[in-house]
C-alpha cells in the first residue's frame, strides 16, 4: 500500500503541471461577404450583395453591414474586358445604374458572358420549384370527421385554429403528419396564423437525373419548375455550412479575404401542374 501510495504520489506530481488550460483566443478580424452569380450567353441578369461579417460581440443590426462603397468589377481573365457595377441599393451592385446613360447601356448589353470550350457534368442542380397559384383563397375545406363545426356547413379543417370556417390559402398541400413535417419541417404562418410555404423553394441536389418527386412541391396547380446546373464553386460553398448549422465551420467561400461566392450556372425551365387528389 505505501509503495501504491507513493507511486500514485510520483503520478500527481508530474501530471498536475502538465494541464494547462489557458487556451488561446484568436482575434476576430472583419471580412467582406459577396454574393454572385452568372449565366452563359447572356448579360449579367444578377445583382451582386457586398457585406461585411461582424463578430458576436458586435452590437449592430444585420442592415447596418451592408457596403454601399464598394468598387465592383467583373472581369475575363483571358481578354481583360471589365465591366462595372454601380451600387443600385443596400449593398446591391448592377452593371446599369439607377440613371443609366446610354454608354452604360451599350456596355451592358455588349458584356456577353462567353463560355468555354471546354465544359465538365455539373457539381449542383439547384432546383426552384414556383407555384403560379400560391396565393389563392378561398374557406377551409370541409371534413366531415372533424369535431369543429361551422353551423353551415358542418365539420371542417380549421387550418389557423380560430374554430371559424373563414379564408386560408387553399391550393397548400396540408400535411402535418410525421414524415411531412420531418423533411418539410412546421408550416410558417401569416399575420392571421394562416399556414402557407416559402414561395418559391429552393433545393439542391448533387445527382442527375433527379426524379420530380412530392418534395418539390407545397402547393396544387401550376408550378414553374427551374433546374440550374452550377458550376463548382457552388458545390464547393454549399459543401461547407452556408445556412449555419454549425458556427464553428465556415462555407468554402471563393472570395479572396473574404466570405460568400462568385459561381455561374445554366438553367432550363418547364411547368407542372399538381392535381389534387379527389
Amino acid at each position: 500500500m505505501k509503495i501504491f501510495n507513493l507511486i500514485f504520489s510520483i503520478l500527481i506530481f508530474f501530471t498536475i503541471p502538465s494541464c494547462d488550460f489557458n487556451d488561446q483566443s484568436l482575434e476576430y478580424e472583419d471580412n467582406l461577404v459577396v454574393f454572385s452569380s452568372i449565366v452563359a450567353n447572356l448579360p449579367v441578369s444578377d445583382t451582386i450583395s457586398v457585406s461585411r461579417s461582424a463578430s458576436i460581440l458586435e452590437d449592430i443590426q444585420a442592415q447596418e453591414l451592408w457596403i454601399d462603397d464598394a468598387n465592383v468589377y467583373l472581369i475575363n481573365d483571358s481578354t481583360k474586358d471589365t465591366l462595372i457595377f454601380f451600387n443600385v441599393g443596400s449593398g446591391k451592385y448592377f452593371p446599369i445604374p439607377t440613371e443609366p446613360s446610354l454608354e452604360n447601356i451599350e456596355n451592358y448589353l455588349n458584356y456577353i458572358i462567353q463560355p468555354g470550350q471546354t465544359y465538365h457534368n455539373h457539381k449542383t442542380v439547384k432546383i426552384l420549384s414556383y407555384a403560379l397559384d400560391a396565393n389563392i383563397r378561398g374557406l377551409e375545406p370541409l371534413d366531415s370527421l372533424s369535431s369543429i363545426i361551422d353551423p353551415d356547413s358542418g365539420g371542417f379543417f380549421d387550418y389557423n385554429y380560430n374554430e371559424i370556417r373563414d379564408s386560408v390559402y387553399t391550393n397548400l398541400i396540408y400535411d402535418t403528419s410525421i414524415g411531412f413535417r420531418i423533411w418539410k419541417g412546421p408550416y410558417p404562418r401569416d399575420e392571421e396564423n394562416n399556414p402557407y410555404r416559402i414561395n418559391p423553394w429552393q433545393w439542391n441536389v448533387e445527382t442527375a437525373p433527379t426524379p420530380i418527386m412530392w418534395l418539390y412541391f407545397d402547393y396544387y396547380g401550376l408550378h414553374l419548375m427551374t433546374f440550374r446546373s452550377t458550376s463548382e464553386s457552388y458545390f464547393n460553398y454549399f459543401s461547407g455550412d452556408p445556412v449555419g448549422q454549425n458556427i464553428y465551420l465556415l462555407p468554402d467561400s471563393n472570395v479572396e479575404d473574404g466570405l460568400g461566392v462568385f459561381y455561374s450556372n445554366y438553367s432550363s425551365s418547364f411547368v407542372v401542374y399538381v392535381r389534387r387528389d379527389e
